[in-house]
């Protein structure tokens, strides 16, 4: 769903190949070569969430449990490698590309992404009646007889 959002957010208020710095600065200044493609292709070297410490404290319900949280608790974790070196599935990804798409659309990503799902299937594309029949959601449409 983030990906999705942050890729129809391309068209005209993001930039996959821009630093995650220009928008979530307050974690990711120290590191100007992470790009946004680095989160969506999880290349960035984030370190996975799920058993960083204080999660468990927000999964409990001990403390707050914000994407803000979460980024916090992943920042002071060490990164994996650097931005594009490697790949590891981390939900960290998801989480940074979550508050990205939030700041860059003005409205959360649940809007964002349901919003932007609906606009899709209304349009026949990516998640829409090819996908559903299992064709390649990034074919064009074959042309009609007449």
């Amino acid at each position: 769903m983030t990906a999705a959002a942050v890729l129809a957010l391309e068209e005209g208020r993001l930039d996959v190949n821009e630093p995650v710095t220009l928008r979530l600065a307050e974690w990711f200044a120290d590191e100007p070569q992470l790009r946004i493609v680095h989160l969506l292709r999880h290349t960035s070297g984030l370190p996975e969430f799920i058993g960083l410490e204080g999660i468990e404290q927000i999964e409990n319900g001990e403390r707050p449990g914000s994407v803000t949280d979460v980024m916090s608790i992943v920042d002071r974790a060490p990164r994996r490698f650097a931005p594009g070196t490697w790949h590891s599935y981390s939900n960290s990804n998801y989480s940074a590309l979550a508050l990205i798409v939030s700041r860059a659309g003005g409205k959360a990503l649940g809007d964002a992404g349901v919003e932007d799902c609906a606009t899709s299937r209304a349009r026949g594309r990516r998640f829409g009646r090819r996908a559903r029949r299992g064709g390649p959601s990034h074919a064009p449409e074959s042309p009609r007889r007449e």
